[in-house]
């Protein structure tokens, strides 16, 4: 994320990243709980709210807020791609947070090089 002269970045993204075998039905609702915490603590109004901006990289609070986007980070199988766009859509219907909802999915070459997809 850039900070833009403190004028604000374009959008703070978190990733709830999975191992090749775990379950991933939870994972996109564990990234949008993350990121509704971090939307809350960066949007209450004085007290410690600077110094959460300045923990994330921005020299103070930015004059525009960006957007936030909460991304799962799968292994590309079938299952994954059904679980996890299953979640997006529930979610993309159910939100009214001002989060966005996405995936990305990953996997091994057969030369061991790891390679990110998105949807």
């Amino acid at each position: 994320m850039k900070d833009d002269a403190n004028g604000g970045g374009k959008r703070l993204r978190v990733y709830e990243i999975k191992a090749p075998d775990a379950d991933v039905r939870h994972a996109l609702g564990q990234a949008v709980a993350y990121v509704a915490a971090l939307k809350f603590v960066l949007t209450q109004e004085g007290g410690t709210v600077e110094q959460w901006w300045r923990l994330i990289g921005f020299r103070a609070k930015p004059r525009r807020m960006p957007s936030f986007e909460a991304f799962a980070l799968v292994a590309d199988t079938t299952r994954n791609r059904r679980d996890v766009e299953a979640t997006i859509d529930r979610l993309s219907l159910s939100t009214k947070a001002g989060i966005t909802p996405d995936a990305m999915y990953y996997h091994r070459t057969p030369s061991g090089r790891l390679e990110i997809r998105a949807r």
